[in-house]
């Protein structure tokens, strides 16, 4: 059953408005970054939900995070991002039926809704795996950023303002200096009557947390959330059981009524949102309205090529580390519409009747991208293009070899052509793989022997995925010597060939040790030689990059090789240099 949800913008911020009748209405404080990514879906089916128990609730983008309008990225984003928590809870109070509001805040949100709190009065509070202070947030943060802060990882600082970037997100000075100052200990009053902290269980600074509330004058609490402290913090496998917020849900029902607020200003809800150069607006589509994406658009011109973009992994449509918020509307600047968009069952699409959780190579998925292609067409748009990533781009593939009207095509870090159903799905462990020559060279690196003797390899991991890719390489290999009816390489050749010969070009991207390379090789020759003489294919390498091109310098070269690609194929001049991506968390 397809439930009421509102896409809308409330003063520039992405907002998802699930319409209920009950009195207490609801405000979602997301985490931000890559747990943003992760925890994207659970907070869509707990808004869901919340709904069915009759809470109208409202989940956000802060601002310059999400869909929502950019922010000028060195600003301290934290006064930014409450008051956006702010302005929702004083919308819902102007919903007809609304008697109170109740904020949700999960991770950073945690500490982001207590912050709102202090500013407006709210009827409870409660409080998602919370860190036990800004501080030590940002300490989390600063160690993640020490694990991966190799020169051809996904995190490390940037330039010299102190900045930090973390798996593609960045956080200004301003804001990390910000965030260092807020504690729950230090606030004025209590940040509500009633505060539910839900953790991991056993783990001190929520029980600190717990009490620094208490002694504020608050009824705190602290609950266990059952399976989080367990949850893989991946965006394909991070699942919680659905009675999971049976305790928040208690606690919700539980809550003594709390007059509302006088009435203020607020913020009236707008359906598109505008910068400089483009306008973005929310569409549902598909069969009973089952998809859910945002088309980007020239703001001054009607264009005539739409570049589709499908969902990277399980992430929702923005993109592994936003990339494809300024992505879209840099392309909206050169006169090139796009619309990101989100498959069934991921990001805030409806699920199908019996679909199998994140199934990321669920072959029912080629019907959910040409319902896209099909909508986008009604829209006017006469040339269409498609852009993929990793399982993103093997639906990409195949759907443009079903689909004529697919002018342009870019395939980045394809890691397979083909899917073999029953096929024990490890996104994580193929994204950790590189392609067989990484290993081989890294085996004769001194420097390798090094990190070895300091216990600083993990063997058996490198050992297990240099078997697994072998080993793949092995079956591809003698796939390839079956009949064209049941081999698989022959049939990417010809679908290449298919493609040069109606004209849709063809650009294929790899970071340059990624393992799908060696894939890319097995199927179209040594470096794709077979399918790169063919006019119209074309191959880019982004040097030092991760699978999901997190740093921004690697994201900045991939979306000029984009840029170039999709003006190239749209027929329209590239007269400036493209901007590097400003999106942060």
């Amino acid at each position: 059953m397809t439930l009421p949800v509102d896409f809308l913008y409330l003063g520039g911020c992405a907002v998802r408005l699930h319409r209920a009748s009950g009195p207490r209405a609801i405000v979602i404080c997301p985490a931000l970054g890559v747990e943003g990514l992760v925890l994207h879906r659970i907070v869509h089916d707990l808004a869901q939900s919340l709904q069915r128990d009759g809470h109208p609730v409202l989940a956000i983008d802060y601002p310059g995070t999400g869909d929502s309008r950019d922010t000028e990225a060195s600003a301290d984003q934290v006064p930014l991002w409450v008051d956006g928590v702010v302005r929702a809870v004083q919308f819902l109070r102007h919903q007809p039926g609304v008697r109170d509001v109740v904020l949700v805040g999960f991770d950073l949100g945690a500490l982001l809704a207590v912050l709102a709190a202090a500013r407006t009065a709210v009827a409870g509070v409660a409080l998602v795996g919370p860190p036990g202070s800004g501080r030590a947030f940002v300490r989390a943060l600063v160690a993640r950023q020490a694990v991966n802060g190799a020169p051809d990882e996904a995190s490390r600082v940037t330039g010299t303002r102190g900045d930090l970037e973390i798996n593609g997100f960045v956080y200004s000075a301003a804001t990390l200096s910000s965030l260092e100052t807020i504690t729950v200990k230090d606030l004025p009053r209590a940040p509500a009557p009633d505060v539910l902290v839900l953790g991991r269980g056993g783990w001190a600074p929520e029980e600190r947390l717990c009490r620094e509330l208490q002694s504020l004058g608050a009824n705190a609490r602290l609950e266990t959330l059952a399976g989080y402290a367990d949850m893989r913090w991946h965006s394909t496998f991070s699942v919680l059981a659905p009675e999971a917020f049976v305790g928040l849900r208690r606690w919700l029902a539980a809550l003594p009524p709390s007059a509302n607020e006088a009435p203020s200003a607020h913020d009236e809800p707008a359906d598109t949102l505008a910068g400089l150069g483009w306008e973005e607006s929310p569409r549902t589509f598909g069969h009973g309205c089952l998809l859910r994406g945002v088309l980007c658009t020239p703001a001054q011109r009607t264009p005539d090529v739409c570049v589709l973009i499908i969902n990277h992994g399980a992430n929702r449509r923005i993109g592994w580390g936003g990339m494809y918020v300024p992505l879209a509307r840099q392309l909206a600047v050169l006169g090139i519409a796009s619309f990101r968009v989100d498959l069934a069952g991921l990001g805030d699409s409806d699920r199908r009747p019996n679909q199998a959780d994140r199934a990321l190579y669920d072959t029912d998925y080629f019907e959910d991208v040409e319902t896209a292609l099909q909508y986008l067409h009604e829209q006017g748009f006469g040339r269409l293009a498609l852009l993929g990533h990793c399982s993103g781009a093997y639906h990409a593939f195949h759907a443009a070899s079903r689909n004529p009207r697919v002018i342009a095509l870019a395939l980045v870090n394809l890691a397979l052509f083909h899917w073999i159903p029953g096929t024990s799905l490890d996104e994580s462990e193929r994204k950790s793989a590189k392609r067989l020559g990484w290993y081989v060279a890294e085996a004769v690196n001194p420097a390798t022997w090094r990190r070895l003797v300091s216990g600083r390899i993990n063997v058996g991991h490198i050992a297990s995925a240099f078997a697994r890719r072998a080993g793949r390489l092995i079956r591809v290999r003698a796939s390839a010597a079956l009949p064209a009816s049941t081999g698989t390489a022959i049939s990417v050749v010809d679908t290449f060939r298919g493609f040069s010969a109606r004209g849709t070009r063809v650009l294929v991207v790899y970071s340059d040790n990624d393992g799908g390379l060696d894939e890319f090789s097995l199927h179209c020759g040594r470096g794709g030689r077979r399918v790169l003489r063919l006019p119209g294919v074309s191959l880019a390498l982004l040097p030092g990059a991760d699978h999901n091109v997190s740093a921004q310098s690697a994201r900045a070269l991939y979306f000029i090789y984009l840029q170039q690609f999709l003006a190239e194929a749209a027929g329209l001049p590239l007269s400036v240099r493209p901007a590097s991506p400003s999106q942060s968390v």
